[in-house]
């Protein structure tokens, strides 16, 4: 019996055994994706000009999946996080999963599949996959105010109220928009003292405030969508 099952597969065709070899490695490098994706790093390429002028259009994003949490991959099941967002982290944001009818695995395979970046630099642009970047300005408890498209934040909800950059271990620049006090949403106050973040959720802005939404027209965000943080950028070659 075992000579005639060895015999029947030599005489398999080799179209058959290419096709079943090819599946396989397939196979094996979407698992491989997929795992080092969700769990440990991904890439994307921005699409907008919300974090201008520290990130423009056409640089390559380096996004960390570890520090907020994990991601099963296959699933939108976030792991306990090992540390919390922190003032002045460039995060990624997935608004989608806020109202999502999303099926994490079909979009996983269509992704790979069809080679596109779910990821703010795909061109079908970040608002499209629901998927931005944005600063952390305020973490739960503290209380927010801007003036003029700047924040100050007063940590924990006690003492002074001081300048986002006094905040942040990274320096920043920001693009302000000329007409600031004719804008409600940058005027100050906006976000009164008295309004402090929930716990679990933090207070994000764009660094280009002059074009961008940010909290004050998106709401608090939950850290439960938070998909990554920035820690690393390839600068788009001038042509």
């Amino acid at each position: 019996m075992a000579k005639k099952r060895v015999q029947a597969y030599k005489h398999r065709p080799l179209s058959v055994r290419i096709l079943r070899q090819f599946l396989i490695v397939l196979l094996s490098v979407f698992l491989l994706h997929e795992v080092i994706t969700s769990m440990v790093i991904t890439t994307g390429e921005i699409g907008s000009r919300s974090m201008a002028p520290g990130l423009a259009t056409g640089d390559r994003i380096f996004i960390s999946r570890i520090p907020y949490g994990i991601t099963v991959p296959f699933t939108e099941i976030l792991l306990p996080p090992f540390s919390p967002p922190a003032h002045g982290d460039e995060i990624l944001i997935s608004l989608e999963l806020q109202d999502s009818g999303r099926i994490p695995v079909i979009s996983d395979v269509w992704d790979f599949f069809s080679m596109n970046s779910p990821f703010p630099g795909s061109q079908m642009g970040s608002w499209t996959r629901g998927i931005v970047v944005r600063r952390v300005i305020a973490t739960g408890g503290d209380r927010v105010y801007l003036s003029g498209g700047q924040a100050f934040v007063q940590i924990g909800g006690a003492g002074d109220f001081l300048p986002e950059s006094a905040l942040s271990e990274d320096n920043y620049d920001l693009m302000l928009p000329d007409d600031a006090m004719n804008r409600p949403d940058l005027l100050k106050n906006y976000f009164t003292s008295t309004v402090a973040v929930p716990e679990g959720m933090v207070f994000v802005m764009p660094d280009n405030r002059a074009e961008a939404l940010g909290s004050p027209g998106l709401g608090f965000i939950s850290e439960d969508i938070i998909r990554g943080k920035v820690i690393g950028i390839l600068r788009r070659s001038e042509p």
